[in-house]
């Protein structure tokens, strides 16, 4: 008997480099994709993928990836606009992330840690100044 790994639903996120929502979608608009093993009847309750699953699934659209690009490969123009083309998906798609998470950086950077790291100035503002010699006392 072969025994699975499971991967939870954040180790899949940063495995196809996209967030819980983006994988809903790629389960939502991919039939293929593979299904998740819930850990519970309850809402909350774990979500995690076979991790042979989602290899397969990469593979898979590996293969799908090779074919088109052999399907243009006949003619050298259209090949050479295919990875030209590819090459600004993948970069497109390295932006967008970098973007979103600097987004989530600002907005929980901006209401969770401003404030913190702002109260915990102030404090040790304060307790400098009541340890602080007096002059001309």
């Amino acid at each position: 008997m072969t025994t699975s790994v499971l991967l939870s639903l954040s180790t899949l996120c940063a495995k196809l480099g996209t967030s819980r929502h983006g994988i809903r979608k790629i389960a939502a608009r991919d039939p293929s994709f593979p299904s998740r093993i819930k850990m519970g009847n309850t809402r909350q309750a774990r979500v995690f993928y076979d991790a042979i699953e989602i290899e397969n699934w990469l593979k898979s659209k590996k293969i799908v990836r090779e074919d088109r690009f052999n399907a243009c490969a006949g003619n050298s123009f259209n090949a050479l606009l295919w990875r030209q083309f590819q090459l600004k998906y993948r970069q497109f798609m390295h932006v967008s992330n970098a973007i979103s998470q600097a987004g989530w950086l600002l907005n929980v950077g901006g209401k969770q840690l401003k404030p913190k790291l702002k109260r915990e100035l102030i404090d040790l503002g304060e307790r400098l100044q009541l340890s602080l010699p007096l002059e001309g006392i």
